[in-house]
């Protein structure tokens, strides 16, 4: 390895800003307005409209839908997930096995698929009985999470797909913007819902 590859805290990696740019910092501030609309739809949900049995649990899965989304606001600029790749790179060169890293990134992207659509599978099931809203945020979160991870794994070919634009707009902006817009979209149905009064007999 050079002197470059090893001029960071790992690897190639250092804490900073990760994206300057008005996009990345326009991530960062939807991350952060998405995090605060659930964390009010956690606190929505203690109200009488729900069901008296889905009430704790959907209030659960807002305040986990806050906490991960504020930890991916912080992280959107401090991009760990470039740490873990270089991580995995300085194993790889010292193992030996870098030269054969793209049949590691083949079998982490297919665990990657039957993980994700597992858990798509778990969260359909989990809220099968609560409210439409909560199902919505739950598969943005799903976005997000094959987004961010696949985007991890440095894989040339998606790389090369989330790095191409259309009309001028890069993919990765389009992925990750999407599935926080859905995640945002749920928590305000939500809110919109216990927003409206409760008609009384």
């Amino acid at each position: 390895m050079t002197n470059s590859e090893e001029a960071g805290w790992i690897g190639q990696w250092s804490p900073g800003i990760g994206d300057p740019t008005i996009v990345g910092w326009l991530t960062v501030a939807l991350y952060a307005v998405a995090a605060m609309m659930c964390w009010r739809a956690a606190l929505e949900c203690k109200r009488p409209r729900l069901k008296k049995t889905t009430r704790p649990l959907e209030s659960a899965l807002w305040w986990f839908l806050s906490i991960v989304l504020w930890f991916l606001c912080i992280n959107k600029q401090l991009d760990l997930q470039t740490a873990i790749t270089e991580t995995a790179r300085m194993l790889s060169h010292r193992d030996g096995w870098y030269g054969e890293r793209q049949v590691y990134q083949q079998m982490f992207i297919k665990v990657l698929v039957l993980g994700g659509a597992s858990c798509a599978c778990l969260l359909l099931f989990i809220t099968w009985k609560m409210s439409r809203a909560i199902k919505l945020a739950m598969f943005g979160l799903c976005l997000l999470g094959v987004f961010i991870v696949i985007r991890a794994s440095s894989f040339h070919h998606f790389d090369v797909f989330i790095g191409s634009s259309v009309l001028g707009i890069r993919w990765n902006w389009i992925l990750e913007i999407s599935g926080i817009g859905i995640v945002s979209l749920a928590a305000y149905r939500r809110l919109r819902v216990e927003a409206r009064p409760v008609r009384t007999q």
